[in-house]
């Protein structure tokens, strides 16, 4: 957890640093401070409580040893989420939205000639559009904030902990930042204010006809569009416009990948969960399908690339120690 802790501390100031002299102000400050504030708050009350309390409050009392640990973790992930939301916000100044177009033309080639959402909305009568909305916010917002804290409360592997708090902070960084930046994109709900024409129009009217208007989604990307508007594209505010690859399926398949890991039992469930958050991704009209296809195409190549360092800077050469380090990383 040191090392987790040192890296998003560091990348935190780097991104604080990097974004003033990007932007030439320090306008943003306030917003991001903000975020965070509101990031410790989201995660002292509502989902949070309601869902990842009770793991936390048994790992907790079974390892009262581990608290310090996990606090530590609750700090580092502030920071390195705060830094990723920092250098998105930045990303339509570095590189102008440009690749919707071409990414939703991959979604049409995909499924059929269709738009991936028109695919998504034919199930509509399945779905209810509260719950739809919870479990696009709160309920992933819960788990993905929480994992670092899980991990060192509820993980005695520190092989397997190591790997995946390294998959949680490279994902953040690479995809939500890196990758964003080089495809840069605004996402379908966005995309014909952002490119012109009006593609998407019959997919905010289908969102509106299943009363998404008023629920936390509909809000939130309201208040990103009016933010990104009302500043010239600087996204101020604390965070900012970014679609492709999608990083609510990058957490989810992170999830998938530990508890698929932890036991075969678990896996459906893990991965019930990360096919949940993608479709819903599509269906709430802030991603094309393929943002969620790639983000489970790097997730996974993240992993396999943590499993061959790490046992390659793992000690130990002899057939014992390396049985055991395979054992460990199983």
């Amino acid at each position: 957890m040191v090392g987790f802790a040192r890296f998003s501390f560091v990348f935190f100031l780097f991104a604080l640093v990097t974004t003033v002299l990007i932007r030439g102000t320090t306008e943003h400050i306030p917003g991001i401070v903000g975020f965070a504030l509101s990031t410790i708050a989201y995660m002292g009350a509502g989902p949070w409580v309601i869902w990842t309390l009770p793991f936390l409050g048994y790992f907790a009392w079974k390892h009262p040893r581990r608290l310090g640990e996990a606090a530590l973790g609750f700090a580092a992930t502030i920071a390195l989420v705060s830094g990723y939301t920092l250098f998105k916000a930045v990303i339509p100044t570095l590189a102008p939205f440009w690749a919707d177009p071409m990414l939703a033309e991959l979604d049409r080639m995909l499924h059929g000639g269709r738009d991936a959402w028109q695919v998504a909305h034919d199930l509509r009568g399945w779905i209810d559009t509260d719950g739809a909305a919870f479990t696009y916010s709160g309920v992933w917002g819960a788990f993905a904030f929480s994992f670092p804290m899980l991990l060192a409360l509820g993980d005695s592997d520190p092989a397997r902990k190591a790997r995946y708090l390294g998959l949680y902070a490279l994902s953040w960084v690479l995809l939500g930042n890196v990758m964003a930046a080089v495809f840069s994109s605004a996402g379908p709900i966005y995309a014909d204010q952002v490119v012109g024409g009006d593609h998407f129009a019959p997919m905010i009217a289908s969102l509106s006809d299943l009363t998404f208007p008023g629920t936390s989604v509909e809000r939130v990307q309201q208040a990103l569009w009016a933010q990104y508007i009302d500043g010239g594209g600087a996204q101020l505010g604390g965070s900012g416009i970014s679609a492709f690859p999608s990083m609510h399926v990058a957490m989810a398949t992170i999830w998938a990948l530990y508890v698929s890991e932890r036991s075969r039992l678990y896996a459906p469930v893990g991965i019930g969960f990360a096919a949940t958050i993608l479709f819903l991704s599509v269906y709430t009209g802030w991603h094309y399908a393929v943002d969620g296809y790639a983000s489970v195409l790097f997730t996974v190549a993240i992993i396999a690339f943590l499993r061959v360092f790490m046992r390659r800077k793992a000690p130990g050469t002899s057939r014992k120690s390396t049985a055991q380090i395979d054992q460990a990383l199983a």
